[in-house]
Formats: C-alpha cells, structure tokens, sequence
C-alpha cells in the first residue's frame, strides 16, 4: 500500500499514486478494486452472509479468493458486484477510496486533518448544529 505521502502527492496532483510511484495499469486497478472488495466485506458479519448478498456465482470460496487476490476483479465482475449491492458504477474503481466518498468529500477531509484540534471541533460543532437543524426542518415538513 501507499505511504501517507504518496496518497497526498496523488490526491493533490489529480493522478493516481499507484501509477507515478511505479505500478502498471493493470495491476493498480486490481489493488484498488481488491481493497474496495475487503472493505465491502467488513459490512457483512461472515464471508457466507457477504457470499449470500452478492447472490449466483460468488460461492464463499470465490469470495475467499477475491478477497485474499488470488483472483483478479474484472470488469465484469466488478460491475455485478456492484449492481448486486446497489453501489455507484465504478465504485470499486473509485480511487483510494473503498467507500465511495466524493472528491468534494474527500477533499474536505484531507483539509480537515490538517486543522488544529480546536478549529477541528469548531468545524464538528457547526456541522452538528446544520445537521441538527435540518432534522428538525425535515420532522416537522413530514
């Protein structure tokens, strides 16, 4: 995997960090899709429950050797995936991101980190008090 220096030289160039510290192509897509897969799976309690909700020819044992790279991710595989668990196209593809946040979001987070602890809970505190607020807004319209 990729230090914290090569994630934030890759997110703040808009290039893939696999690809400038010396990855092909190929073999970039099958560690991002790979580490995608394994954080889909630690939603689910067993591989046979994650098995079960990728449903017709994710057997536990392919599951098992999807999630340890003994078998590649293809394209095709890839998109059932994530048709079957109802993810965005190319969400397996999404880059140094196995759980699909935006480029906005993933931004506003690598911005946040570097914030001082008291800015930090400022920024917490204002958030919670918008989201807060549109809970209400949304209770009382339904």
């Amino acid at each position: 995997m990729l230090n914290l220096f090569q994630q934030q030289f890759a997110n703040r160039y808009a290039v893939s960090a696999l690809l400038v510290f010396g990855m092909d192509r190929t073999k970039a897509r099958q560690q991002k899709r790979q580490a995608a897969f394994v954080a889909l799976r630690a939603r689910f309690k067993t591989n046979v429950e994650f098995s079960d909700a990728l449903g017709e020819g994710f057997s536990p044992s392919y599951v098992s050797q999807l999630l340890n790279g003994i078998r590649g991710i293809g394209d095709d595989v890839a998109t059932k995936i994530e048709e079957r668990l109802g993810l965005r196209p190319n969400h397996l593809d999404r880059e140094g991101d196995p759980i699909g946040l935006t480029d906005d979001e993933r931004t506003l987070l690598a911005g946040f980190a570097l914030l001082d602890e008291d800015t930090q809970r400022d920024w917490l505190d204002a958030a919670q008090r918008r989201i807060d607020a549109a809970a209400r807004k949304a209770k009382s319209a339904a």
